[in-house]
């Protein structure tokens, strides 16, 4: 019977083991699809030209430290100086709706020079940046977007460009006048807005890239 006792001994050492192994590979999978689940949250938040849709006014004051940051109740509004600018961005605003940020809108107009004529800044060329370069810039970021979606206003053609996920849809708008022969497009202003329920999303009433 002696002779048994390290062969008990031994199968209740494998199981111990087995259950240790179990319990390790099980706190494994868990930190894993925790960082899965971190990682892709991450990936949901937009931004560009230093904003993001929920950028607070102290990050915002980081971001650009020798800017002008506005605040009140329904907007945060960034004039950036020249030596805080990216991506071209020259003045942002985070619009508030029920205490919450609802859009972001960058801008890329550059302030005009008063030793240059009026005549210089009716070339919007002059004071925008093209729109092939920024639609190039987010479409390595991002991906290929839907659209272009066509729209007019007061004598301007627009083209949007959109991209979106679970919680948020950035739109590049891009502009040219709608009488002139000239087709190429200035970039006019980049959007970052929060998905709402029931938002207008890709797979639903958005046309997939083609």
């Amino acid at each position: 019977m002696s002779g048994q006792r390290p062969t008990i001994e031994f199968t209740d050492f494998v199981i111990k083991k087995s259950k240790d192994m179990k319990r390790i590979f099980f706190l494994c999978a868990v930190a894993i699809t925790f960082i899965a689940f971190t990682a892709a949250a991450q990936t949901q938040q937009f931004s560009f030209g230093g904003f993001t849709l929920n950028s607070s006014t102290d990050q915002l004051k980081r971001s650009f430290p020798h800017s002008t940051v506005e605040v009140n109740q329904n907007s945060t509004y960034v004039r950036i100086a020249k030596e805080d600018i990216q991506d071209g961005v020259t003045s942002g605003v985070i619009f508030m709706h029920n205490t919450k940020p609802h859009v972001a809108q960058m801008i890329f107009e550059m302030a005009r020079d008063p030793n240059k004529p009026d005549s210089y800044y009716r070339n919007p060329f002059n004071q925008n940046p093209r729109c092939e370069p920024i639609l190039a810039e987010l479409n390595k970021r991002h991906g290929k977007p839907y659209g272009p979606f066509d729209n007019s206003e007061e004598g301007l053609a627009y083209k949007e460009y959109v991209w979106d996920n679970d919680q948020e849809k950035l739109i590049l708008v891009c502009a040219r006048f709608a009488d002139s022969k000239n087709k190429k497009l200035w970039a006019a202003a980049v959007k970052i807005g929060a998905n709402r329920p029931g938002a207008c999303m890709h797979d639903s009433c958005i046309e997939a890239p083609k």
